[in-house]
């Protein structure tokens, strides 16, 4: 994993000094997802303590960003490639989008299916206008790709006027728990 990270964050860099700092908070990220499952003797992390963590590596108050979702843990491997893309979606919002801004927000919520699929939806609303961007940069990528490629689900990226939304869908076989407790909350 840090291999792939280490290059592919290289290719993208604009600078040396870029790569550098990317390649930390890339890393770092992967720490705080390793501490969550070191935690649980690497059985399994929840949905929500994945989204604390990242949302705290950035200085979110609750205002800003705001949770709703059943208790829900998933298997180490499918919380590694969450945790990495849920970076990248903050790390985008906090440069270019709703995060961006003192009046920003970013909305996380997740549902599971009858057939216990996890479908978890980012929003990002009262940010600048959202441009597409003219070329994929690889936190792009890695969202959507890598949780592809790691977990068997999939994920979507739209870059609509009114703010970025990803839906990410996780299918069961990487579910290890949930319980129908609902929690809305902000962080």
């Amino acid at each position: 994993n840090i291999q792939a990270l280490v290059s592919q964050t290289s290719r993208s860099a604009e600078s040396l000094a870029d790569f550098a700092q990317s390649l930390e908070r890339r890393i770092r990220a992967m720490a705080r997802a390793h501490s969550l499952l070191t935690e649980s003797r690497w059985q399994s992390v929840s949905i929500e303590s994945l989204l604390h963590e990242e949302i705290a590596a950035h200085n979110l108050s609750s205002e800003r960003a705001l949770l709703s979702g059943p208790y829900a843990m998933l298997t180490p491997k499918a919380a590694l490639a969450l945790s990495l893309a849920i970076h990248e979606l903050c790390t985008n919002a906090a440069k270019y989008g709703s995060l961006s801004v003192a009046k920003g927000k970013v909305w996380v919520d997740w549902k599971v299916l009858e057939t216990g699929t996890i479908v978890l939806t980012w929003k990002e609303r009262d940010g600048p206008a959202v441009i597409t961007p003219s070329r994929r940069g690889f936190g792009s990528t890695l969202i959507e790709r890598a949780l592809t490629f790691e977990t068997g689900g999939k994920s979507t990226l739209k870059f609509g006027a009114e703010g970025v939304t990803c839906e990410i869908i996780l299918p069961p076989s990487v579910v290890q728990r949930v319980e129908k407790l609902s929690r809305d909350e902000g962080y």
